[in-house]
């Protein structure tokens, strides 16, 4: 996929939370669910679109002996899934991409509401919804990947009309250079001619984006990250010291993670997504077997 290189203005961030005005608020729950792991068991359809795998574009240099290795680790899913992965060094430029096409995103697709949300921050809180609102459905959306959590942030957006707050989010993606994704429904809810999607590429842009702290809220997005309840799959392929910001996407056929591992010798960013799976234990074997392939690749910098 092609990378977009875009200026964006970060604004409104600050250590210690996002303030409406001048002010800032922190990370407390304000009596939303936080504790309840709320899953996405919708039943997803594929996507009729015929699909087509895009290199990405990169000022840094291709890690051609990573995908190689990335590419063996993939074969216990041959023949029972679609899969991709984007690698990327924030700090070089330097990637590795296998397959990287338009995707089911699943819950991914909470990475880019929360970008938007925190992009019309000024806007949401002029329109009465409070700093504490925001702060507690955030941390719910991220952390323990509460639906009703991002339906109402995606409500909030489009001012009580979810149509509109999709097609806001939809605006956000495209104009920071994620082409590839889309959000065509809200969580749980069907709709036939529309889903939500993703890439690996795009994915790991936006990732790398919020490393470098170039989008609004890079530092709140990054920091719910941290507190991620599920860390079954890419954090579980890292030793347990290292610290993970990561996101997954489930559904009754897909198995997505997303995250930013901070190597001491040098941070990365990793995204593996799957679908159309006919056996999920296996996808999250694969997943963790990446995870690790590509950390000790990283750690004996750049030797697997």
């Amino acid at each position: 996929m092609k990378r977009y290189l875009v200026g964006i203005l970060c604004v409104l961030i600050a250590v210690g939370g996002v303030g409406c005005g001048a002010s800032g608020s922190g990370d407390e729950d304000a009596g939303k669910k936080t504790e309840k792991l709320v899953i996405d068991t919708q039943e997803e359809t594929e996507d009729s679109a015929e699909e087509t795998t895009k290199e990405p574009e990169s000022s840094g240099k291709q890690m051609t002996d990573l995908e190689q290795k990335i590419t063996e680790l993939l074969n216990p899913l041959a023949g029972k899934g679609d899969t991709a992965v984007y690698i990327e060094k924030p700090a070089t430029g330097e990637y590795a991409s296998v397959s990287s096409h338009q995707m089911q995103a699943a819950s991914l697709i909470k990475l880019y509401i929360a970008g938007c949300v925190y992009e019309n921050y000024e806007e949401l809180c002029a329109n009465g919804v409070n700093e504490t609102q925001i702060s507690s459905l955030m941390q719910s959306m991220i952390t323990v990947s509460d639906n009703d959590a991002a339906n109402q942030l995606v409500t909030y957006l489009g001012k009580g009309d979810g149509a509109a707050g999709r097609e806001k989010v939809n605006a956000y993606c495209q104009s920071h250079g994620y082409a590839e994704s889309h959000m065509g429904r809200m969580l749980l809810a069907s709709n036939a001619q529309d889903d939500n999607y993703t890439s690996v590429a795009d994915c790991g842009k936006f990732l790398t984006d919020v490393y470098q702290n170039q989008i609004a809220g890079a530092s709140q997005i990054v920091e719910y990250m941290k507190q991620q309840q599920r860390t079954t799959k890419i954090p579980a392929g890292v030793p347990a010291d290292v610290v993970v910001a990561n996101k997954t996407g489930e559904l009754a056929d897909v198995e997505n993670d997303v995250a930013i591992v901070y190597l001491e010798q040098q941070p990365y960013i990793i995204c593996i997504m799957t679908q159309g799976l006919s056996d999920v234990s296996t996808a999250r074997q694969v997943i963790v077997n990446v995870s690790d392939g590509v950390y000790q690749y990283m750690k004996g910098g750049g030797q697997s």
